[in-house]
């Protein structure tokens, strides 16, 4: 699919849960992400049990307590857990009350199944989501008549997301839906005072002089990581995805969660990233 970033930005637009456009893209990209953790899950347990011999075993199918004894190895390999139920497909086709609080509760699950790979340093997992991770939901979850509203627009939304091929959206070279989304974000709300971000073909070629000059980098640290941007393309242009470690950290709590969301849109996993918001 060409233009998958405008597609997607047209879909927030029809089905508009928030007044502001800017929180619609905002959510588009957790929902983004969370298809993704859940495909990547479920595409490693799978695998896993095919290499055992069992072709027709499928994770999504699976019970949530007989899944728990998958829990420990799939944590230490891609570093977070999902249960069958919150999957993103079982989560479209589930009866939701309030959709974006059960939403925002399976992403607190997955901190708390990541919490042991931060054991070695100081960074608590609930900071990796920061205030506006959850703050962008809570107006959602106070008592109101247009909650109902609020619900029927969301899981048009999701199953609009789910329509679209999973090829399309993670595995097209040619687009960086992050990228895209978040241009279309800023053009909405314009430059906030004194905040500048590096462009992307501007990180991709100090990407590229970085790992050129040293092509055997085990760890890099961006003390303005912003979005995340030079972080993603030194990543790509890198030939050390198993041993390299990201670390960034920004004042902007927005930005870091926007950092978490385009690292592992672009292919990196929770413990292959440290990204922090900067004390006051």
């Amino acid at each position: 699919m060409k233009n998958v970033g405008n597609h997607l930005f047209r879909i927030a637009k029809e089905c508009r849960i928030s007044q502001e456009e800017g929180d619609n893209i905002y959510l588009m990209l957790w929902l983004l992400c969370f298809r993704f953790l859940s495909e990547n899950m479920r595409k490693t347990i799978n695998k896993w049990m095919s290499e055992k011999g069992n072709v027709d075993f499928d994770y999504l199918y699976l019970s949530d307590e007989h899944a728990n004894q998958y829990r420990e190895d799939t944590i230490s390999r891609i570093g977070y857990f999902l249960l069958p139920s919150h999957l993103f497909d079982n989560f479209c086709s589930s009866a939701h009350d309030n959709i974006l609080k059960d939403f925002s509760l399976i992403f607190r699950d997955v901190i708390d199944s990541s919490s042991t790979i931060y054991n070695h340093i100081t960074i608590h997992p609930q900071e990796i989501f920061c205030r506006r991770s959850f703050g962008i939901f809570s107006k959602y979850f106070l008592p109101s008549n247009t909650v109902a509203y609020r619900n029927e627009r969301t899981i048009e939304l999701i199953n609009k997301i789910n329509g679209i091929p999973y090829e399309d959206l993670f595995e097209n070279n040619e687009t960086d839906i992050f990228d895209s989304l978040l241009k279309l974000k800023r053009s909405l709300l314009g430059r906030s005072l004194a905040e500048f971000y590096i462009p992307s073909y501007l990180s991709e070629f100090i990407a590229k002089l970085l790992v050129k000059e040293k092509n055997d980098i085990n760890s890099v640290y961006d003390p303005f990581c912003g979005y995340g941007t030079l972080l993603s393309k030194i990543w790509k242009v890198s030939n050390n995805h198993h041993g390299l470690r990201l670390y960034g950290i920004d004042r902007n709590s927005e930005a870091v969660d926007l950092c978490w969301i385009n690292l592992l849109l672009n292919g990196l996993m929770p413990n292959q990233f440290f990204i922090k918001t900067l004390s006051h």
